[in-house]
Parts: C-alpha cells; sequence; structure tokens
C-alpha cells in the first residue's frame, strides 16, 4: 500500500527536530510481527516486505528518526483480543459494559501468549535492525499500551512480568516501559519486591473528553499535569522500578512526540 510509503518521509522528522523534539513514541500494531512471533497476522493487511527487509514501512521510520538525530520508543499499541475495547487497540468493541473491555485479550490464554511472543519478536526485531542496518536509536520497548482500567491489576502484572522476562532473555539492556492501566496509585503496593531494573511506568493524563477540559485554558492544563506529576512521583514504589510521567527521570533526555500511528 502506498500509505506505508508515503504517509512519513524524511522531512516529517527533520521538522519535529527543527521545532526541539529529541524522541518519538512510535506506535505499531502485533500483527506487524507475526513472521517472528509466529502468531497470525489475520484479519490485517501488512506490508509485502519481511519484517527483516531493510526497507519495512517500520524499519523506515526508524531510520527517518536516526538521520534526524532522534531517539525513539517502540510502542505495542494493539493486543490479541484488544487489551481495551477501543480502535486503537486493533479492535473495536461493540459492548456496552465497560467492564467488560479488554476481557477478550486476558482471559484468553493465547491472545497474552501471542502478546508477549509479539513483545519477544519485537526485541528480535531491533537486534536485526541494529546489527544488519546499524539503527541504534531505540532507547526503549512501551510493551503494552493501555490495558483497560476495569482489569483484573493482578492479571496485568502477570502478563508485563512474561513479557519484561521475554524481552530481556533477547535483549537484556533495553529500557521498559509499561502503561499503569489508568491506576497509578494502585502500582506502589503492587510493585514491592519488584525484581526487574530499568523499568518505567507510562501515566496518560487525558484533559479532553468533558466540558471542564474543554474549557480550560492552557494554564490549568499545565497544572492539572504538574498536579499529577507530583502526585505520581510521591508513590512509595520499594524496589528498583522507576517511576515516569514525561519520562524525565530517563537522565532528562525525552521531549516527546507521538505519532500517528501506521498501523490503522
Amino acid at each position: 500500500m502506498d500509505h506505508w510509503n508515503t504517509y512519513y518521509t524524511q522531512e516529517d522528522f527533520d521538522q519535529m527536530k527543527r521545532l526541539g523534539l529529541n524522541s518519538i513514541r512510535f506506535p505499531v500494531g502485533h500483527w506487524y510481527f507475526t513472521e517472528l512471533s509466529g502468531f497470525p497476522s489475520h484479519p490485517y493487511t501488512i506490508p509485502e516486505q519481511s519484517i527483516l527487509a531493510h526497507d519495512h514501512p517500520i524499519t523506515n521510520v526508524i531510520r527517518y528518526a536516526q538521520n534526524a538525530g532522534l531517539y525513539i520508543i517502540l510502542d505495542l499499541h494493539t493486543a490479541p483480543g484488544s487489551q481495551n475495547g477501543f480502535d486503537n487497540s486493533g479492535h473495536a468493541t461493540n459492548d456496552p459494559q465497560p467492564d467488560n473491555w479488554g476481557q477478550g485479550w486476558i482471559y484468553n490464554p493465547t491472545n497474552v501468549q501471542g502478546t508477549v511472543a509479539t513483545n519477544a519478536a519485537m526485541a528480535t526485531y531491533l537486534n536485526h535492525i541494529e546489527d544488519k542496518f546499524g539503527l541504534n536509536n531505540i532507547i526503549m520497548m512501551e510493551i503494552l499500551n493501555e490495558p483497560w482500567e476495569d482489569i483484573d491489576l493482578s492479571l496485568i502484572k502477570g502478563y508485563y512480568m512474561s513479557a519484561i522476562q521475554a524481552v530481556r532473555d533477547i535483549r537484556p539492556g533495553l529500557p521498559i516501559l509499561m502503561h499503569d492501566s489508568f491506576r497509578g496509585e494502585d502500582w506502589g503496593t503492587l510493585l514491592k519486591d519488584w525484581k526487574y531494573e530499568d523499568v518505567y511506568l507510562d501515566t496518560h493524563s487525558y484533559q479532553c473528553f468533558n466540558l471542564w477540559d474543554l474549557a480550560s485554558d492552557r494554564y490549568v492544563h499545565v497544572f492539572t499535569s504538574s498536579s499529577l506529576t507530583t502526585l505520581t512521583s510521591s508513590l512509595s514504589l520499594t524496589s528498583s522500578l522507576s517511576l515516569s510521567l514525561s519520562l524525565s527521570s530517563l537522565s532528562s533526555l525525552l521531549s516527546l512526540s507521538s505519532l500517528s500511528s501506521l498501523l490503522l
């Protein structure tokens, strides 16, 4: 499809750099990695190129970013069966009950195993593009975007631990980002005796879905975000987990741009 070849170009990334950005959160679908994960890509359309090819659309985007001097967080934005029921998970639910959203993923062992296999495939892919093409600007992997807030959090933690181990078995030094499932405060207790290092917690603060948010000016938005940062940074995490909102704790490295994904 021509979309993959034309939607982003080198100039887009050069412009991001000129605007002062230094990193990009790059969302991708699980189906792109079927060649390495063994999990079926159906019913999604994937490029003709092998995921290992130098001109695969994902690799092209990473190369554009590296050429521009930009870092990338590679973000698995979808899970088989949908981790949250939203269209950006690859499958929008018709279920009107929000407490059911994400259950087609977390309570289906095949889908959870397929997600872990995708995380491992992404790590294999990163090794490949670094070894073969010299692309070394991937500074972090987000193992899954926004698991739904009504899923049993202990099950999400179990998936996260399996995914982190699978990634670290292949790419040991890669920092990991995991979303808080919209329940940031709960992780302070849940992550006692946490054994993994270089793991960061991702919180998404949406300020656009009600009348108060829409009526607020930029100063209120900044104050709200600052208050959230103060709240979450005060959590007592008892092990090596590092908590981050804008990833400022990662050596003050990142001012983020999130790409509109190539995945849909």
